[in-house]
This record gives C-alpha cells, sequence and structure tokens, in this order.
C-alpha cells in the first residue's frame, strides 16, 4: 500500500513537470492567517497562528488547543473582497480546515456602440454588462506525529472558481513536514500541489497548477531569565523554473522568493509582529484576552499591491 501511494505520488509530480501552466496556481498564494501576514508571510513552523490547514498540516500535533480565526478584509476601494474561515479541531484525530473566498466584484464588460466601425469619438466603448469574479478555497489538513521529532501531514484542497461567465473546480493536495532539530530550533517544509491540482473548466479547457516547494526556519530565543521572547523566521519559496516575474531570485534552474518575520513577546499576552515580504515591509500585533485572539497585519506599498494593505482577525480558543 505504501509503494503504491508513493507511486502516484512521483507520477503526479512527473506529470507536473512536464505540463503544467505557470500561472495557474497563483490563487493559492494569498496567505491567509493575519498574524502570519504580519510575520512577512511566513507560517510553516507557527504554532501560534490560528490557520494550520493553509499553512502546514505538520503543525497539528504540536497544537494543544482547538482555535478558529475570522477575517474579513476589503482592497482597492472595496474591490476586493477577501474573507477567510480557518478552523482546528484539537483530539486524538485532529483535523485542521480553512475555507477562503476571493471575490472581485462589479468587473465592466464593454464593446463598441457600433461594431461594425473602429473605435473612435464618435463610436466609444460602453459597459453593456457587470460580472464579478469569484474563488472559493477548501484546505482539510491531516497530520500525525512520525517519531518524538518529526511531524507529516497531508492537505487535500477544493477549489472552485468563477471568472465572468466561466466556472471551474479544482481539486489536488499539498504534503507538509516538521523535523524539530532541538527546543528552540525547528526546521518545516511543504511541496504545494504534490497530488497534482487539476483545474477543469466548464468550456472543456484544461489547466494544471505546478508544484512549489516551500521551506522554513524558526529559532526561539529567550531573554532576561525567559521573560522575553523572540522568534526569528525565515522561509523560502522554490519554483520548479526560472522567472524573474514569480520568483524573486533566479538561479540556473529555479526562482526563489524570500520571507523574513520576527516576533517579540514581552508579555504573555502581547506580542509585537513585523517581517519583509519579499518586496515589502509587513508588520502587526497579536493581543489575547482570555481565550481571545486580536490580530492585526499592515503590508506597506510593493510591487504586487496598488497601496498599502491592512488586515484584521478575530480567534478563539476552546
Amino acid at each position: 500500500m505504501k509503494k503504491l501511494v508513493l507511486l502516484i505520488v512521483m507520477i503526479n509530480v512527473i506529470v507536473g513537470l512536464l505540463s503544467f501552466d505557470k500561472y495557474a496556481g497563483e490563487i493559492y498564494e494569498i496567505p491567509v492567517g493575519v498574524r502570519n501576514i504580519a510575520l512577512g508571510n511566513t507560517g510553516l513552523t507557527d504554532v501560534k497562528g490560528y490557520s494550520p490547514a493553509y499553512w502546514n498540516p505538520a503543525l497539528l500535533p504540536e497544537l494543544e488547543r482547538s482555535t478558529l480565526e475570522l477575517m474579513h478584509a476589503k482592497e482597492f476601494d472595496g474591490l476586493f473582497k477577501y474573507d477567510s474561515f480557518s478552523f482546528y479541531y484539537h483530539a486524538q484525530n485532529s483535523i485542521a480546515i480553512s475555507l477562503t473566498r476571493i471575490s472581485i466584484n462589479d468587473i465592466p464588460l464593454t464593446k463598441l456602440e457600433n461594431g461594425q466601425l473602429p473605435l473612435s469619438n464618435d463610436n466609444r466603448p460602453y459597459a453593456y454588462k457587470f460580472v464579478d469574479n469569484n474563488d472559493y478555497l477548501l484546505n482539510i489538513a491531516l497530520g500525525r506525529k512520525i517519531t518524538s521529532r518529526l511531524n507529516m501531514g497531508i492537505t487535500p484542497k477544493i477549489t472552485y472558481r468563477q471568472l465572468a461567465e466561466e466556472s471551474a473546480w479544482a481539486i489536488g493536495a499539498d504534503l507538509g513536514f516538521l523535523y524539530k532539530i532541538s527546543s528552540d530550533f525547528v526546521l518545516a517544509g511543504k511541496i504545494n500541489n504534490v497530488i497534482a491540482t487539476h483545474i477543469l473548466w466548464e468550456n472543456g479547457s484544461y489547466e494544471l497548477a505546478s508544484p512549489k516547494g516551500e521551506l522554513e526556519f524558526r529559532y526561539d530565543l529567550g531573554l532576561w531569565r525567559e521573560k522575553l521572547l523572540l522568534e526569528f523566521i525565515m522561509r523560502s519559496d522554490i519554483y520548479l523554473f526560472a522567472d524573474s516575474d514569480i520568483g524573486d531570485y533566479d538561479l540556473a534552474f529555479t526562482s526563489l522568493s524570500n520571507h523574513y518575520g520576527l516576533a517579540i513577546t514581552p508579555f504573555p499576552n502581547i506580542s509585537v509582529l513585523t517581517g519583509y515580504d519579499v518586496d515589502s515591509l509587513t508588520a502587526g500585533i497579536d493581543l489575547k484576552y482570555r481565550d481571545f485572539s486580536l490580530f492585526y497585519a499592515y503590508k506597506n506599498n510593493s510591487k504586487g499591491d496598488l497601496g498599502n494593505s491592512q488586515k484584521i482577525s478575530l480567534g478563539y480558543q476552546f
């Protein structure tokens, strides 16, 4: 059985290498978890985050309480809406889910007043219809301890896409691991779309999202008799092709994008967060009151954004 599973994974990876569509997986690049966004878009090793189903299924064995997080955000004068719900249920067989909705509303479709004539001052385009783009992403994470130091997990994911008048379904899976090098030093990794994510459009067209690797290190340092905790985090995205439009650094056969995070916890209920996300600075705060948490993230202007962005979410432990 194990050999069969391994064979299926290898076949899917090979197929993805040979026939993937470069930009088909961009929808999966939008992060979940406001704390993690504030930490420079890091989270593979973050046991304090509330969105393990998005970040790393191997985090599940490290979490001690059930959690949920709700976020609603609007950007670009309200044109871009971004809602997410993350839930982790702590039990003997723990499970985590994340459900995300990304929406761009009121997109005008235009045509010329007279389609038989060229564009001119007397033949101008007008909006004859307004459409919406909606993406719904569901991740379901399962993780297990393999040894006292090593965790493994898998995240099947289902996506529904509605772009203007076309729609599509996608299904795939991510594979993650977490390895505790020491009590203060943790390494984690994930292969996105290791079970190749197939995007099937209702008009008969077909896309294949490419696999992508991620590696993250976290080092915890306690100062002043462990009263001040510092968390240093570094994550790298590893793409399967050299392309500056995708990655930040081009190498001979791949592209890399780096993310850095720093969390400072002077008190048990307050963490100050900052980071660097590829080309922009991030900052935020994690406030706790009893079983509730309030997360805030700020990201300054970057190449990929039309302006600064702010996000806030509410978390709950039980």
